[in-house]
């Protein structure tokens, strides 16, 4: 089987040898070489499964903090973005929906200033926090319990409520 596809960025001659250490690295089944793509992949230096995710999620952290530094500010106990009189909305990092959504799991700028400027918690505490929630993003389960921006919602579920 050709992974054409998956392969077609890849020079010739590091495909052939990522091929060749599947063939030396993974025991045949039954007589036959069997290796995946991710197989392949791995051996050509592209990070995949949980490698990929942590990846992933490394380059968001940095995109956020990036972000933190140039666009939010200090208003008495809150932190928001940056907006001065003339300034266009136009940003040089934009910040994906998976971004906005893990923020708001760990607590929001809020959290991420008081424990970028705070001597009492440290930054790589804050950022394991924030990489691990982004990672699980996308989980079902994880997706219930972020906040929701939805109020009106809210305000149906709280009417419900024994009294």
């Amino acid at each position: 089987m050709l992974f054409v596809n998956d392969l077609q960025g890849f020079p010739d001659d590091r495909i052939a040898d990522a091929l060749a250490k599947c063939r030396a690295e993974l025991k045949p089944i039954n007589g036959f070489n069997r290796f995946t793509v991710a197989d392949v992949m791995e051996r050509l230096g592209v990070p995949t499964g949980e490698a990929a995710k942590d990846a992933e999620a490394l380059a968001s952290w940095e995109r956020i903090s990036d972000y933190f530094q140039r666009y939010i500010i200090r208003n008495e106990d809150t932190y928001c973005e940056k907006h001065y009189f003339g300034e266009s909305n136009k940003r040089s990092i934009i910040l994906t929906e998976k971004d906005n959504r893990a923020l708001r799991f760990i607590g929001g700028w809020t959290r991420f200033g008081n424990s970028w400027y705070s001597p009492g918690e440290s930054v790589s505490f804050l950022r394991k926090d924030y990489m691990g929630a982004y990672k699980r993003v996308d989980d079902a389960e994880y997706q219930e319990a972020l906040p929701s921006a939805d109020l009106k919602g809210l305000m149906g579920k709280i009417a419900e409520w024994p009294k």
